[in-house]
Order: structure tokens, then C-alpha cells, then sequence
């Protein structure tokens, strides 16, 4: 039968028949076209369910019947016993009333404490009667009811919580990287625990705005998570307590170790349904619909953050200069290159004439040179004052050759980052790593825009580009190197 005609026969709301699916107690059959096809033994379900529930049993007590945990009879047992505490305090709440309403006090001249004085003494104490009887009697459960309303879900806080992390970090190294032209590949691990607490900062700054004006941060929407105040949206000193209050107690300063501890204290505290410090005095409410789709959101979120910042970092690999180049303009790609790669201490760079001009070493400071620094020769060929071929000659008979990041990888660079285009950018990485392993040997590879071509003769030397080439000084060795760059006819 269709839950429509399942409404009509047992007259219980849809409302009602979809809870109890969603509980688990129902589990009617699906037709192929996905339809629910409820039988009459699912009728016959609901109609004790209801039953039940119209004698005020708990549905985990109605779900433990149905599986067999507990009998019927020791459950009904057991209500029996409630239902009688609760007739004694019903009666001592209408004796109450009535004498309250024989002595004719108004609200103004009420002696609240005489009477519930007298209900503290004559209210039966349900520890007296078992463990059956283990629930808030008639009198505090109004009371504890009472209270602000909250968000007792940690795993959707855990995960709102990482979302907002996620962007305020992607927001700071895009700064450092297309601002600040700051080559995050190459960071060290105090580095990555700065920008951490930068973005600690950022989150203290941004999320008051945010839930003073919005009562979510984009975590907290993408979760269905909303805080608001007593008198409505926060206001930004609310909302700057409370952030402070949840990065010191819950987050635990963001301090290694220590976090761990406030972040599983915070867990207990959620999982045991107690209010958060921070939240006290706040409402903090959530939407549990939609789970599915807010999963993906989240773990879209994540992609494309993770997708946002490697784009981020294939495009530092794009010099200033683009396109066709004139002498000046590939010597500012060259030693754009040489910061990227920080090699600025070890002498690298060219002048506006494209000629090897090494920079001094700062006032006070000298460089140490794990081989003998090597001075290039270029020769550019220009065709209408741009470039058409460079030239790059080396020679050296040092008894140790180098196999890092030398002219070849700076000069081609330099030429072939200007041919790149967005679709370039991973191949860009890509024939870095070519021409690294390669530096050292006879090689060719196309490029962007053209093509580069280095032949090396040299004597008197062992190694190979992966560790560098090294001589004794006693026996003859020299090594030469001439590299060309060509544009593409």
C-alpha cells in the first residue's frame, strides 16, 4: 500500500511514519521506481508503536522490545512504576495549585520558597524506587527544558571548524605567494608554523565580522551551523569573546600537544551534551538536513582549496616578462629565477646588457662557495630588437663541477617561461626536473617556444649529474659547455 493509504488505516501523520523509518523501527519495501511499498504487517508495526507511544514509552525502549532485548511485560513493568511517580506528583502539583489559589496570592505576593520548599519534601525521590524510575521528575522537567538552545555535535563542529582553518591558510599563502613572490616550495618547517599562527590571527580578525553580521562563517554554513545572541546577532565584542574563548580553550593557543588535550576535551564535552565554555550564554543551532550533500560540499571545499593553491604555486613559475623578449626583459626572467629558486647568495645574475654581472655579498657577510663559482659567456641574437637565439658558453677547470641549479636551468628558464601559457604550467615543472638530471651531459630538449640544445666536452672527470663531476687536481681535466636557446622557425 501507498503511505497515503497507510495514513488513512493506522491515522498516523506522514510526518510521523517517516520518523519512525528514519529511526529505524520501519523498513517498508521499495518498488523499482524507488516508491515505499508498505505491507500489512507494516501497519501492524505502527500500530503498536503507537500504542506504546500513547502509553508514554521511549522509543529506545520500544526499539529494544522490537529486537528482542527486552519482553514486553517488563518493559510495561517498568512503566507501571513511572506512571504511578509521576499520579503522586501530578496530585502534589494539583494540591499546590489549590492551595495557592485558596490563599488568593497574586504573582507580586507569591511566597515562591514555602512551596517549593513543600515540594522538595513530599516530591518522591525516584533513586528510592529503582533504576526504572531514573528520570527528571514532573517538577524540573519544565525547568530543564529551559534552556538556551545547542549545537551538540562535535564532528560537524570538527569539520565546520576545518573548513574556516582551510581558507583563512589558502588566503595567506596566496598573499605571500602572488604578493610577496615568496617560493613556498622551498619553505622550511618554521616557515609552515608561522603561517599557521598567521592564520590563527586572520581568524580572530575575520570570524567576530563574520558572526556579528552573519551568525556563520562560511564552515558554519556550509554545516548548518548558526550562532546568535540573546538579543539576536552578536555584538562584535560577543563575537571576538567568543573566538578567543574557543582558540584558547578549545584549540588550546593552536600550541602542539596541548591542542590535542583542549580538542578531545572539547569532544567529551559535546559528546556528553554539556555547553561549550565559549558558547554560554549563546544560541547555537543546527540544521542536520542535507548531510549528504554537505559532505561533498566539504569535501569539494577541500579539493578545490588544495586545487587553488597548486595552481598558486605553478604560476609563480611564470616570469615577469611574457611573450616575445628583448635583452633587458630576459634578464629580468633570469634573475626573477634566481630569487625563485634562492640563489641570490650564491652570485647569480645579469645585468640589463644580459651579461654575467655576480652581485656583491652584503656589508659584513661573505659567501662560502661549495665549488668554484663559474662566469658564463652570453651572445643573443635579435631579430627587431627581439630575441631570436642565446648563447651560452662556460668553461671551468675546477676540480669540482656542480650539478645543481646552474646557467643552463636560469637561462632556459628565463626564454621559456615567456612562451608559457596556463596549460604550460605543470610541464614547466616538469622540464625543470628534465634539465637538472641533465645538466651535466650532452642534451637536447623542446621547449616552450622553441627548443635548447647543450654539448659538453669535457676530460679528467668522474660523477654524474646526479651528484656532480669531480677531478683530481694532479691529472688534466676541464670542462666546457655550450648552450643554445632557438626560437622556433
Amino acid at each position: 500500500m501507498t503511505i497515503k493509504e497507510l495514513e488513512a488505516r493506522i491515522g498516523m501523520e506522514r510526518a510521523n511514519i517517516r520518523f519512525y523509518e528514519k529511526e529505524g523501527l520501519l523498513s517498508p519495501r521499495r518498488l523499482d521506481n524507488g516508491y515505499r511499498d508498505y505491507s500489512d504487517e507494516d501497519a501492524d508495526l505502527l500500530l503498536r508503536i503507537k500504542l506504546l507511544r500513547s502509553l508514554h514509552l521511549p522509543l529506545d525502549e520500544i526499539r529494544a522490545i522490537k529486537e528482542g532485548k527486552v519482553t514486553l511485560i517488563s518493559i510495561l513493568d517498568r512503566q507501571q512504576q513511572r506512571l504511578s511517580s509521576e499520579e503522586k506528583e501530578i496530585a502534589l502539583a494539583g494540591k499546590v495549585c489549590r492551595e495557592i489559589r485558596e490563599e488568593g496570592a497574586s504573582f507580586a505576593k507569591l511566597d515562591a520558597e514555602k512551596y517549593l520548599r513543600q515540594i522538595e519534601e513530599k516530591e518522591p525521590h525516584p533513586q528510592a524506587s529503582g533504576a526504572a524510575l531514573q528520570r527528571p521528575s514532573y517538577f524540573s522537567e519544565p525547568a530543564r527544558k529551559d534552556t538556551l538552545p545547542h549545537a551538540f555535535t562535535p564532528f560537524r563542529r570538527f569539520f565546520a571548524r576545518c573548513t574556516d582553518l582551510l581558507i583563512y591558510n589558502l588566503i595567506l599563502y596566496l598573499i605571500v605567494m602572488l604578493v610577496f613572490s615568496i617560493n613556498i616550495a622551498h619553505r622550511t618547517q618554521f616557515f609552515n608554523f608561522v603561517m599557521t599562527y598567521l592564520a590563527y590571527g586572520l581568524m580572530l580578525l575575520i570570524e567576530p565580522v563574520l558572526l556579528h553580521f552573519f551568525g556563520q562563517t562560511p564552515g558554519k554554513w556550509l554545516w548548518g551551523l548558526r550562532v546568535e545572541g540573546l538579543e539576536g546577532r552578536l555584538s562584535l565584542h560577543e563575537a571576538w569573546t567568543r573566538t578567543l574563548e574557543m582558540f584558547g580553550e578549545g584549540m588550546g593557543w593552536g600550541l602542539p600537544v596541548y591542542s590535542l588535550w583542549r580538542a578531545f576535551s572539547s569532544l567529551r564535552r559535546c559528546l556528553d551534551n554539556e555547553v561549550q565554555i565559549w558558547d554560554a550564554g549563546l544560541f547555537y543551532t543546527v540544521d542536520e538536513s542535507r548531510t549528504a550533500g554537505r559532505t561533498a560540499g566539504f569535501a569539494a571545499v577541500n579539493v578545490a582549496g588544495f586545487g587553488v593553491l597548486a595552481l598558486a604555486v605553478a604560476l609563480q613559475m611564470l616570469p615577469p616578462n611574457r611573450g616575445e623578449l628583448t635583452v633587458a626583459e630576459y634578464a629580468e626572467n633570469y634573475n626573477y629565477y634566481v630569487r625563485y629558486f634562492e640563489l641570490s647568495g650564491q652570485s647569480f645574475q645579469l645585468d640589463e646588457n644580459g651579461r654575467y654581472a655576480p652581485l656583491p655579498d652584503p656589508p659584513g657577510s661573505y659567501t662560502i662557495y661549495t665549488s668554484e663559482p663559474i662566469e658564463p659567456e652570453y651572445a643573443y641574437q635579435l631579430e627587431n630588437g627581439n630575441i631570436r637565439s642565446v648563447t651560452v658558453k662556460m668553461s671551468s677547470d675546477a676540480s669540482y663541477i656542480s650539478s645543481g641549479a646552474s646557467d643552463v636551468l636560469l637561462s632556459v628558464l628565463a626564454y621559456s617561461g615567456a612562451e608559457c601559457n596556463i596549460l604550460d604550467l605543470f610541464t614547466l615543472s616538469q622540464l625543470t626536473a628534465e634539465i637538472s638530471e641533465n645538466v651535466l651531459n650532452s642534451y637536447s630538449v623542446e621547449i616552450p617556444g622553441g627548443s635548447a640544445i647543450w654539448t659538453v666536452d669535457s676530460k679528467g672527470y668522474t660523477g654524474s649529474s646526479g651528484i656532480g663531476l669531480f677531478s683530481d687536481d694532479e691529472t688534466e681535466h676541464f670542462f666546457n659547455r655550450v648552450l643554445t636557446i632557438e626560437k622556433n622557425k
